[in-house]
């Protein structure tokens, strides 16, 4: 039993997940539930209907989470972007000065509605089950919806991570400090503390093989949704991360021979960005139908708060004749418009160009595609010194950007690290600006190094730094003695 998503059944569970999440705003910290809440969030999940809406429910919250933060703040303080002079909503983390007090920003946002996120997928996990003993016809469909919490939850506490600790190879046995892992529902007596990095990432690989073992066989229901593609494609993300490269190998290959995924043609991959052409290379996307546009409103062609750094332009250029033919992924550089009028250094990846109204225009931005599996597969193959698997996986990206058969691409590299340096710039070219790049710096030990351009007061960051994460809000701080801070909150100094 297969439920699409319904609009009024998604506005009820926002609301109702923002009336659980009061008490627990008005009395204590993000990551604690009022105990006299439980009887009604679990009198909430009465049959598989309230389960379709709480679900749907934990996209929204997902779409709005990336919309607005996830994708941005790895870029903002990365090195692919530059500043419009009068941009100051993110100019904390661009200049890496960000303060425990910024409840509004990046800083207090991405924890409040990451855990807010967790939260409601641990609902479904602990009262999902209840449906089935209700309904038992309906297990199986109740399982894929825990499955997809499983997933979310996962995804969330990765993200979580990877702002407010470092990254899992800054400590040899990754002891240091990692997020707060959120498994269950706890009460206003709960003392909340973050787990390891090893820990947290322990628990998240845990979760997606729950997610995997739960699935019916075969389950998918679009890109839109979780599934077990996109377990396998997260895994392979994390154990990169990890620098486990080769579980990542493993990971990437299913991922990329078993689900009947394919690259979008070189003709469509503009459409895939700025159009409606699914294709067939979305893994996981967050449905943003009467959505915000945060993003959008962010790198808007006619006046853009953010444009492409020129480190970013430059790798375009100066690749332009090592390849045979011309890249598509620049064309996401420049625009024109339908009276003739050109933009240039504008980035197209979140811009709806469709010739239709406003109110319909829409951006889903991708969490998981193909491509990177590629990449993925590409760079653990270097660390193997398996120099032909990166070849053939850069190949087969160059021929879809440049229209070409892989076998007229020649890459040339004169070791096993020249050729892991062209990965990287790879990686560059096809996900840049898409939330990739601080934690692809940080995962790799890189020093930051921005051009002149880029109107920040910080140009180089050299690994390791404390500024790499964000500070613990002090809201959070001050409402749970539990809870650990980083070295650049303010009360640490």
């Amino acid at each position: 039993m297969n439920m699409n998503i319904n609009d009024n059944m998604k506005t009820l569970k926002n609301i109702f997940a923002f009336l659980m999440l009061l008490p627990a705003l008005a009395s204590c910290h993000f990551l604690e539930v009022e105990k006299t809440g439980k009887t009604s969030i679990k009198n909430f999940y009465s049959d598989v209907y309230a389960l379709d809406a709480a679900v749907n429910g934990i996209y929204g919250l997902t779409y709005k989470f990336y919309d607005n933060y996830m994708v941005l703040y790895p870029e903002v303080a990365g090195d692919l972007i530059r500043f419009q002079a009068a941009t100051s909503e993110w100019r904390q983390q661009f200049d890496f000065i960000s303060d425990e007090n910024e409840e509004t920003t990046a800083v207090g946002y991405i924890w409040k509605n990451g855990y807010e996120i967790i939260a409601n997928a641990n609902e479904v996990i602990q009262y999902g089950p209840s449906v089935s003993d209700r309904f038992p016809q309906q297990a199986a469909t109740v399982r894929n919806y825990i499955a997809q919490a499983y997933f979310l939850r996962a995804l969330v506490h990765l993200d979580l991570c990877l702002v407010y600790g470092q990254t899992y190879t800054y400590s040899c046995d990754a002891s240091h400090l990692g997020t707060a892992v959120m498994t269950t529902i706890p009460d206003v007596k709960s003392k909340i503390a973050r787990s390891s990095a090893s820990v947290t990432y322990k628990q998240i690989l845990s979760d997606l093989q729950t997610a995997l073992d739960m699935f019916a066989d075969g389950w998918t229901n679009g890109c839109f949704y979780a599934s077990p593609a996109a377990c396998k494609a997260l895994m392979a993300r994390v154990y990169l991360y990890m620098g486990n490269y080769a579980d990542a190998k493993k990971y990437a290959s299913e991922v990329i021979s078993d689900y009947g995924l394919s690259l979008t043609p070189r003709a469509d991959y503009v459409a895939m960005f700025c159009g409606r052409k699914e294709g067939n290379e979305a893994i996981f996307r967050l449905n943003g139908l009467s959505g915000t546009a945060k993003l959008r409103s962010m790198f808007d062609y006619t006046s853009p708060q953010m444009y492409p750094s020129g480190k970013l332009l430059d790798i375009f250029s100066s690749d332009a004749g090592s390849w045979t033919g011309s890249d598509v992924r620049s064309e996401l550089l420049s625009y024109k418009a339908a009276d003739g009028t050109e933009y240039s250094g504008v980035c197209m990846k979140f811009i709806d160009t469709e010739d239709v109204a406003e109110t319909q225009k829409r951006y889903d931005p991708f969490v998981l595609r193909l491509s990177e599996m590629y990449l993925i597969r590409a760079e653990a193959a270097c660390h193997d010194g398996d120099a032909d698997t990166a070849v053939s996986d850069i190949a087969t990206l160059e021929a879809r950007a440049r229209g070409v058969k892989a076998s007229d691409i020649n890459v040339t590299f004169s070791g096993i690290d020249d050729l892991a340096g062209i990965v990287q710039r790879e990686r560059i070219k096809e996900l840049f600006l898409e939330g990739h790049r601080l934690f692809d710096l940080t995962r790799r030990h890189e020093t930051l190094t921005r051009d002149v351009a880029c109107s920040s007061s910080v140009l180089t960051l050299t690994y390791p730094d404390d500024r790499f994460v964000l500070p613990i809000p002090l809201v959070e701080l001050d409402a749970n003695k539990a809870m650990q801070p980083n070295p650049v909150n303010s009360t640490q100094r």
